[in-house]
């Protein structure tokens, strides 16, 4: 007995999804940036009055490159549930510069969701997204957030700076308004998908290894990620001492 169109669609769209669901478990990622999290010192956070309906686009720079990445963002050391209303990337004009290419922002889902809600003490990873990156290139990272907690999750030792403005700017080409600030801040990695050879590098250390006495925007580490790739390798470089990630982080969301 043949089966009929509509139970012939079913098992076809079965089929499809099912091949979706084992590509994506066959890809093989690679952290191609990350930066250790840790409670913010007060004189380094968000000030007080930047924390309502705030944008802040901050530029990272990768290691490796790749055709498909997500972003891990972190609320590692926060209190209570952060909720992101919009994680956009996109390639930046310059690493000293809010601007971004025109045409190039790309909005990142949650589990198919343009926002997100991370708990208190976690992570959480984006979907992937089809967005080429070169190698030793730099990435944008702009988010929206209603509110922003006090206490706030980042990386002080960053050397780059974050762009903060008010208002849902994720999709701006440019933020001249923003305030300035050299922390990172909710942001913790970016995996590539890669070729199965590729591994990544990590370097731990204290603020020397996170580039303490380099220009803002300097890339201290950048050096090291060329010296990795000549030889052959690739790299992945945290800052601050291992002990500044402590076990009560956990990461949700599909990985």
């Amino acid at each position: 007995m043949s089966k009929k169109p509509e139970t012939r669609l079913a098992i076809a769209l079965l089929l499809v999804v099912s091949a979706a669901r084992a590509a994506s478990a066959q890809t093989h990622w690679v952290g191609t940036w990350a930066a250790s999290q840790q409670l913010v010192e007060p004189q380094n956070t968000i000030p007080a009055g930047e924390l309502h309906d705030v944008t802040i686009r901050q530029i990272v720079h990768v290691s490796i490159g790749g055709a498909e990445l997500r972003v891990y963002l972190s609320n590692r050391f926060g209190t209570a549930p952060l909720r992101f209303t919009a994680v956009h990337i996109a390639k930046p004009l310059s690493a000293d510069s809010p601007k971004i290419v025109p045409g190039t922002d790309e909005a990142l889902t949650f589990s198919g969701e343009s926002d997100v809600v991370v708990p208190a003490g976690a992570d959480y990873v984006s979907d992937l997204v089809e967005f080429p990156v070169a190698a030793l290139s730099d990435l944008a990272i702009t988010l929206h957030v209603d509110a922003l907690p006090e206490q706030q999750t980042g990386h002080p030792g960053s050397h780059a700076t974050s762009y903060v403005a008010h208002g849902d700017l994720v999709t701006a080409s440019d933020l001249p308004e923003a305030a300035r600030l050299d922390h990172w801040y909710f942001i913790a990695g970016v995996d590539v998908s890669a070729r199965a050879q590729a591994a990544a590098v990590v370097t731990l250390g204290d603020s020397i290894t996170d580039g303490h006495g380099s220009t803002t925007n300097g890339k201290a580490l950048a050096g090291i990620s060329r010296h990795a790739r000549d030889r052959g390798a690739q790299s992945r470089h945290r800052g601050k001492p291992a002990s500044a990630r402590q076990s009560r982080s956990k990461r949700v969301g599909p990985v």
